[in-house]
């Protein structure tokens, strides 16, 4: 995934900052993990009214992997494009197949023997 709108970017005293936005500049990202934070809790409660709300959120969160900065309008390398490709192979293949739990006339049998 590339993103366009990089804010700044440099290293020590060479840093470029944007007005909003750096012109030719993105970043290209790996997506690592898609989950939920932990829920927030909005209390609500009115004094001596017996009203009280409790409500509870959880915020989406995306956790990504910077693999390039890119300046000059350049492409990303297919180094990049590559390793995902590579890490969406493996976990197709780490799933193990379940096998079904034996029947519980089956089990007690067996155990008699």
């Amino acid at each position: 995934v590339t993103l366009d709108s990089v804010l700044a970017f440099g290293e020590g005293d060479d840093v470029t900052i944007g007005a909003p936005f750096v012109e030719g500049a993105a970043v290209a990202v790996e997506v690592v993990e898609q989950g939920k934070a932990k829920t927030v809790i909005a209390f609500k409660k009115r004094r001596r009214q017996n009203s009280r709300r409790k409500r509870g959120h959880r915020q989406l969160l995306t956790t990504v992997r910077i693999s390039e900065i890119l300046t000059g309008g350049a492409k990303p390398s297919k180094k990049a494009a590559a390793k995902k490709e590579e890490a969406a192979g493996e976990a197709a293949e780490k799933k193990p197949a379940k096998k079904a739990a034996p029947k519980k006339a089956e089990a007690a049998a067996e155990q008699a023997e």
